[in-house]
Formats: C-alpha cells, structure tokens, sequence
C-alpha cells in the first residue's frame, strides 16, 4: 500500500513540476519522458487496483455482469458496453484481463488527446491523477464514458 501510495503522489508531483517548467527549462524529449512514465504509473494504479477492501463491490458486479454477458445473458447496460464486453470475451474470459487491456486501451487515447489539445498536457494530467484516477479505478464504465467525453469535448472545441 505504501508503494501504491508514493507512486500515486509521485505522478501528481512530478506533473505539477513539469508543468511549471514546461516550456521554459525542459525540452520535449524530457516532456514525452515525463508523460510515458506518467503512463506507465497510472495504468500500473489503475490495472493492479482490485478492491480488496470490501467497501465497494463495484468492480464485483462488473465481472459478474461481464461472465453473465459472455455467457449470453440479457443486460440493461448501454449498448456500446455490451459490444465491447461481447468483443473482449472473444480474446479473453477473464474480466481483469479484459479490464486491464481496456485501460491500457483507453488510457492511450486519454494521453493522445490531452497531449494533442492540451498546451500543457502535465497540469491535465496531475489533475486526472489527483482525484479522476480514484474513480475511474474502480468503475471502468465511468473511465470509458470520461474518456469519450473528454475527446468528444476536445474535437467540439
């Protein structure tokens, strides 16, 4: 917990502080470092986060309604979910498989566009890991549904 813990204040540190300089003492090659670490860091927060807790069984009833699709049970979820859940079970039975691809997935598409919209992509990033990348580990629909907003919302401005 306390590794999970440093890496957590780690990221956000470390962005706060290139973004400060950003532009100023660093060059891109030290920005596109800082960014893949970044990367790298809050996937390894995000995949690895299993709840163990007991306090919230979110992540509980997800991989039951994951089985329960794959299996060819009715959901009420939206569609697009139950497409993707129905295209991950092709590669995978395992629900934290399946998760853990689709973070990497679209968390690459997270760092793609905050990059490319952003003038300084690391203020946006310390500010996801501050507090976005709590829930987003534990509710993979809200993480989807933020990322596709968020891109949504940086091709309409």
């Amino acid at each position: 917990e306390f590794m999970a813990l440093l890496f957590y204040l780690e990221v956000i540190l470390m962005n706060i502080f290139t973004g400060v300089y950003y532009g100023k003492k660093y060059k891109k090659k030290t920005s596109a470092l800082i960014l893949g670490i970044s990367f790298v860091i809050i996937y390894l927060l995000m995949a690895g986060y299993r709840n163990t807790s007991g306090f919230s069984n979110d992540l509980l009833y997800s991989e039951i309604e994951f089985n329960n699709i794959n299996k060819g049970v009715h959901s009420n979820y939206e569609f697009g979910y139950i497409l993707l859940i129905k295209i991950g079970g092709l590669f995978t039975q395992d629900f934290y498989t399946f998760r853990s691809g689709i973070i990497a997935i679209f968390l690459l598409f997270l760092f793609w566009s905050i990059r490319k919209w952003s003038p300084s992509p690391h203020y946006v990033i310390a500010l996801f890991s501050s507090y976005l990348i709590i829930l987003s580990s534990e509710q993979l629909r809200y993480f989807l549904g933020f990322v596709i907003f968020e891109i949504g919302l940086c091709i309409l401005v």
